[in-house]
């Protein structure tokens, strides 16, 4: 049979191919009538789920921030307390194995509290929590106390500290422990990649509008395809430290989200075997 005698039930019969038309046509009157009429309702029926379905998401993620909070801070005070009992060891009569064992032991402490309250933090982040308790803060003093602590690591690697203070005094309104967390996590990120006679150089100025930290070291550098995706939480960026200092990759990561909730930026410049340098900026606050 050729197209000239497909009959009724082809698709080449022109009546066939009429009905077709009208049939699509009556079909579509009908649905733009149905879709008209029921527009509103269906409308508002998508919206009564997407803010239900929104509710159930908020209320789960809420859900979980509350346990990861409440066994982090059960696991911050535990930890803590071991690291405080190791101190109260007496080590004179100890033999050398056993002493050897029980800095590790205090090191593993150590390294598990910076894991945990970096778990504090990104949740706080995720979560979408506001740092409560921000008040008007002198810089030079609070980075003076970070001095100290970052002083005492680097002697031990026999590294260089220099910090350079502008004259006067700068005011930042700032969550004080959040901020010190900032510089504490960037400076010994820096003495991890810093070798033995090297330094870290930590300038503080400040211009019309902005207080700027300028951050320096004469560490290994950051490799090229590591610095494109500093801030992300890629795999690449959970490098050892030169003496084997263990890494969660997650401190620069933390860092960038702490200096946006203080409107601040970061920046940071580097190449392998020459340093790096930091630069951060946060709005000035007048005293």
């Amino acid at each position: 049979m050729d197209n000239g005698t497909l009959g009724h039930c082809g698709f080449n019969c022109e009546k066939c191919m009429v009905n077709k038309i009208t049939d699509c046509k009556n079909l579509s009157i009908k649905f733009d009538k149905i879709s008209c009429q029921d527009n509103g309702i269906l409308e508002q029926e998508l919206n009564q789920a997407t803010c239900k379905i929104h509710n159930e998401l908020k209320n789960e993620l809420m859900d979980k921030k509350w346990i990861i909070d409440l066994v982090a801070h059960d696991m911050k005070n535990t930890v803590g307390n071991i690291a405080s009992l190791i101190d109260f060891i007496p080590t004179e009569d100890i033999p050398q194995t056993s002493l050897k064992n029980l800095t590790l032991i205090k090191s593993l402490s150590q390294r598990a509290m910076k894991l945990i309250r970096n778990v504090l933090e990104a949740n706080k982040y995720y979560t979408n929590q506001i740092y409560s308790g921000k008040s008007l803060c002198n810089i030079k003093q609070m980075l003076k106390i970070t001095e100290d602590v970052i002083r005492f690591e680097a002697e031990k690697k026999n590294v260089k500290t220099i910090f350079n203070y502008c004259s006067e005094d700068l005011y930042l309104e700032i969550h004080e422990d959040v901020f010190n967390q900032i510089f504490e996590n960037i400076l010994l990120n820096s003495l991890k990649f810093t070798p033995e006679n090297g330094f870290i150089e930590v300038n503080l100025q400040n211009d019309t509008e902005s207080i700027i930290f300028q951050i320096k070291d004469s560490g290994i550098g950051i490799p090229q395809d590591t610095l494109t995706h500093i801030f992300s939480k890629q795999s690449s960026n959970y490098r050892k430290g030169l003496k084997g200092e263990a890494s969660t990759g997650l401190g620069l990561f933390i860092v960038e989200k702490l200096v946006k909730t203080h409107n601040g930026t970061i920046n940071i410049e580097s190449k392998e075997n020459y340093g790096t340098q930091i630069m951060l900026k946060f709005p000035l606050t007048a005293c």
